[in-house]
């Protein structure tokens, strides 16, 4: 899963908001989260992992 925002590529208290919204909505159907990304302007970062980089980005 993907969540694409601006700004810095740091998980805040409103990704953390999201990431337990769509864990729960997702459990109602039987339905995993593996991985989740934060994509921004700045470039990525996997939540579970140190995974990171550049590219891709959201366009300035």
């Amino acid at each position: 899963m993907v969540r694409c925002r601006r700004g810095r590529v740091v998980w805040l208290p409103t990704d953390d908001t999201w990431l337990h919204a769509l864990t729960d909505e997702s459990g109602l159907y039987g339905l995993p989260v593996a991985d989740v990304f934060l994509v921004t302007e700045h470039g990525w970062r996997c939540r579970s992992g140190t995974t990171a980089g550049q590219l891709p980005a959201l366009a300035a």
